[in-house]
């Protein structure tokens, strides 16, 4: 039978082994934490802190096993096990997470943040109808539940139920008006159907509030400012990497015969720009020395072109079902000399495994258009026209600067298919103005612009992506109210990327989107020969489609301001020799120019990596790299 002097001493050497953990001293946390055990294997709370110490040892499936002893307790209360689900959810073991809080709410059915966790959870898997159950439950029993209504507004935005995410996202701003967070997504959720008229109203009241403090991607499309993008990306790093607990990990210069590179995303899908534009470059790696290594979740690689990239890989592990410290784990474990981040900080990114520093070199590339401010990317491949060496002070990563576009580009295929202007109901014999840039994209200021181009060019249709019936509904509205035909607004659907292409050769002339330019959509454009003029600003994300035009060798086309935009529109529209001409160009030099060769820009990139990894073998810190 159990004494109180047992009960009092492994009280005491739980307090013991907590005070070691606060200082990073695992090893004695874990001696006093199993002691205690030993006197008192009922106790709780030592059950808990033995599994987060030796969770902090990297043993994450026996801390884990350690926690699941909680569940055989006959408990009256859930507090243990919030408190064992949420810090399982918070390292990213969201599967384990759900059965600690399935169990609380067996105990206690009306504890509104045991839904709401559970709401979280099926949000992450993909489940969006249990999530939705989830987080209006969690509603029913608290109304005002502020982080509640923001996720369910989310929700909404994601199964493309515009009206009620707009709803929820202003019920969340009354209960807290100053939280640039909430307002940023809501900001977003306008900018999705193009709704002009709140997104000006919201943005002038994010300036107001902001203070750096916002999402980063929303942050760079939104200002032309790459300081106060540099600003508000730092600020998110810092989030990031405060929310995981650092590891000191150890990296292995001489066991490698080759550069081990690793790549991390969840692009790789049919519809994904970017997996479209990097499918060859893993297959393409010189094996006589790199191994190349990826690590992927929420995809299954099935379709076709996830087949491709597959294939392009050593190594390919699926990390989907792996905490952030699993993940880290493992990379280091593969000894990988340079990390490739393909994400930064778009949808389900995982910067919290590059926060852990699991590779001596972390590089961005691609997924997000600007800097990270993370003192954990060391480097960000970038070019001159990309960014000019004025702004290279607003990166908080060493820039490589590309000898030619930053952009890698895949080979193309065009579809067999014969389409004609008819298939698509654009007229035969009018002039095809094109830009099939997202909504996000195609702010006031550029719409603007392209209605005042039509208005100048009579005979002339505008060509866009069907983005659903919110963004054409808006769209025409704004042409009626700029004494437009609505009806010269033509939407067309998605088409598997061959198809696309070849019907994009029915446009004459492709407008690009400013602030937020062209990326895979201007590389289409210039490879089917149709020519995009393009407006650049201060910014990354401002300068991509200035980069991919002066490539494929015509600069003429990148322009100074929204006069020249629209005057050399109107020149081209009523120039018919000379866009011609431009098209003929574009299609001769498609097999020679350097935008379209893979295999020269993966040379080069390859040359890139060597530098960097030949620097740090030496001890010496990142610096800019000039290939």
């Amino acid at each position: 039978m159990l004494s109180d002097i047992d009960i009092q001493r492994a009280s005491e050497l739980n307090h013991i082994g907590v005070n070691f953990a606060k200082k990073g001293d695992y090893k004695n946390a874990e001696i006093k934490l199993q002691e205690a055990l030993i006197l008192y294997p009922d106790n709780i709370d030592s059950l808990f802190n033995l599994g987060v110490v030796i969770f902090r040892l990297n043993q994450n499936q026996e801390a884990i096993q350690i926690f699941k002893k909680i569940l055989n307790k006959q408990l009256k209360d859930t507090s243990i096990l919030e408190k064992t689900g949420s810090f399982l959810y918070n390292v990213g073991a969201i599967n384990d997470a759900e059965i600690f809080f399935s169990r609380a709410i067996e105990i206690n059915k009306n504890n509104s943040n045991l839904y709401f966790s559970l709401a979280n959870i099926s949000y992450n898997q993909k489940k969006v109808q249990n999530a939705e159950v989830y987080y209006k439950k969690t509603l029913d029993l608290m109304p005002d539940f502020k982080d509640a209504i923001v996720s369910l507004a989310n929700l909404y935005k994601d199964l493309k139920k515009y009206n009620e995410a707009i709803e929820y996202y202003k019920k969340a701003i009354e209960l807290d008006p100053k939280n640039p967070l909430i307002v940023d997504q809501l900001y977003h959720c306008l900018g999705i159907i193009a709704d002009y008229k709140n997104i000006s109203k919201w943005n002038n009241y994010l300036n107001k509030i902001s203070n750096f403090n916002e999402y980063p991607f929303v942050n760079i499309y939104r200002k032309n400012d790459p300081e106060e993008n540099l600003h508000t990306a730092i600020n998110w790093s810092k989030k990031i990497k405060n929310s995981v607990k650092q590891r000191q990990y150890k990296y292995d210069l001489q066991k490698n015969k080759k550069i081990r590179i690793g790549y991390i995303s969840n692009d790789f899908y049919q519809t994904h720009p970017v997996a479209h534009l990097i499918k060859e470059l893993f297959t393409l790696h010189n094996r006589n020395l790199f191994e190349v290594y990826g690590y992927y979740y929420d995809v299954t690689l099935k379709d076709e072109l996830g087949k491709i990239i597959e294939s392009g890989f050593d190594k390919l592990t699926n990390i989907t079902q792996l905490d952030f410290y699993e993940v880290s784990n493992i990379i280091n474990k593969d000894n990988i000399n340079i990390l490739i981040d393909l994400k930064g900080y778009t949808n389900d990114s995982k910067m919290q495994i590059f926060a852990l520093r699991p590779a001596p070199i972390q590089v961005t590339y691609l997924g997000f258009t600007g800097s990270t401010g993370a003192d954990f990317i060391d480097y960000n491949i970038v070019d001159k026209i990309l960014v000019p060496k004025e702004t290279e002070k607003y990166y908080s990563e060493k820039l490589i600067y590309m000898p030619g576009c930053y952009q890698i580009n895949s080979s193309r295929t065009l579809s067999n298919k014969k389409f004609s202007r008819a298939d698509f109901s654009l007229p035969e014999e009018s002039f095809v103005f094109v830009s099939f840039n997202g909504p996000l994209k195609i702010n006031k200021e550029t719409f603007e612009c392209w209605m005042k181009i039509l208005n100048q060019v009579p005979n002339s249709v505008l060509w866009l992506y069907d983005y659903g019936k919110y963004v054409e509904k808006n769209l025409k509205k704004e042409a009626k109210k700029s004494h437009i035909d609505p009806s010269r607004l033509i939407f067309s659907g998605y088409l598997p990327l061959e198809d696309h292409l070849r019907r994009l050769q029915l446009a004459d002339l492709a407008l690009d989107t400013f602030n937020y330019s062209g990326g895979a959509t201007t590389s289409h454009s210039l490879w089917v020969g149709v020519p995009v003029i393009t407006l650049p600003g201060k910014t990354y994300i401002s300068r991509m489609s200035s980069s991919l035009v002066t490539h494929a060798g015509h600069p003429e086309l990148v322009v100074n301001s929204k006069k020249e935009y629209i005057n050399l529109a109107t020149e081209l529209a009523n120039n018919p020799k000379k866009i011609l001409l431009i098209r003929e160009s574009l299609l001769r030099s498609r097999n020679t120019s350097l935008l379209f060769n893979t295999a020269k820009f993966v040379k080069d990139l390859e040359k890139a990596y060597f530098l960097i990894w030949e620097k740090y073998k030496k001890g010496l810190p990142p610096t800019t790299l000039n290939l």
